[in-house]
């Protein structure tokens, strides 16, 4: 379709970690419970997986016509992950529910193990995405935190935008918007503050967005 970018509903869908295997366990489990109570309707277990499977097959094909190959496997992880968490949980449901034996066919299938290795599998980079997700939250955090209360935050000018650190160079870029240039003074007393709060030295440039604030 032409669109140059992706939206926020499309991008979230491409950094799956261990909160989306919860939810799809629990998307499965009641899915499977809904269908072995007559009394509740099929549209609930029908949506519950549509939102789980569709989106993220969707977002798969949006991201390889725009040769964002990245993307389209952070998709295809969430895909997996949810197909895998769904089928998991209905199989747990139905044992539970009394609706195997213990000699009849499907006991005796592969299914427990080839469905536990798989999961096993996702855990691995699920954990790696979870493990980067919260180390980018504190930071942006901590980044927040230092620059309203050092001193480079009392001119009042300066906005965090975003943040992106290199952990192995020991490097944090920090996007900001801010009125007047950031001079390098000002930069020393954040790299001081970071060291500070993370606990190691730290590189920190800034990649300033200059505005001008206009009045009638």
């Amino acid at each position: 379709m032409g669109i140059p970018e992706f939206g926020t509903e499309v991008l979230a869908r491409t950094q799956p970690n261990l909160i989306d295997l919860v939810i799809a366990l629990v998307a499965g489990a009641i899915s499977s419970y809904a269908k072995i109570r007559p009394e509740i309707g099929d549209a609930l277990p029908g949506t519950a997986i549509a939102v789980a499977l569709m989106p993220p097959l969707c977002v798969v094909g949006l991201t390889l016509s725009q040769g964002q190959w990245v993307y389209s496997g952070g998709a295809l992880l969430l895909y997996m992950t949810n197909l895998l968490g769904i089928s998991l949980a209905c199989t747990i449901v139905y044992v539970v529910a009394g609706y195997t034996r213990s000699d009849n066919q499907f006991s005796r299938t592969l299914s427990w193990g080839v469905s536990a290795a798989l999961m096993l599998l996702l855990l691995i980079p699920l954990g790696l995405s979870s493990t980067q997700l919260v180390r980018k939250s504190r930071l942006d955090y901590s980044m927040r935190s230092i620059l309203n209360n050092s001193a480079l935050l009392a001119r009042r000018d300066v906005e965090l935008l975003e943040t992106h650190i290199i952990w192995q160079a020991s490097e944090i870029e920090l996007m900001v918007q801010a009125t007047e240039p950031i001079t390098s003074r000002e930069v020393d007393i954040v790299e001081k503050a970071v060291a500070t709060e993370l606990g190691r030295p730290f590189r920190v440039f800034f990649n300033v967005v200059q505005t001008t604030k206009v009045g009638s």
